[in-house]
């Protein structure tokens, strides 16, 4: 059984999201789209926690839903 703390958990998954932004960045050209216009959503608690932690994107977001 895995007993992390829900504060671990929490930084994993804000790594984890950031991690994820910065490789469709990276990544984007090859898929025909624009490092500038990544649009990421965020549904209930998903939208939630992005709000809460769009000021730890230093600059890497600009608009979201």
């Amino acid at each position: 059984m895995d007993l992390r703390s829900s504060d671990e958990v929490d930084r994993y998954r804000t790594v984890n999201a950031m991690s994820a932004l910065r490789w469709m960045q990276k990544n984007s050209r090859t898929f025909g789209g624009s490092p500038r216009e990544v649009t990421i959503f965020g549904e209930s608690a998903g939208s939630e926690r992005l709000m809460l932690q769009s000021t730890l994107y230093n600059g890497n977001l600009w608009g979201f839903i």
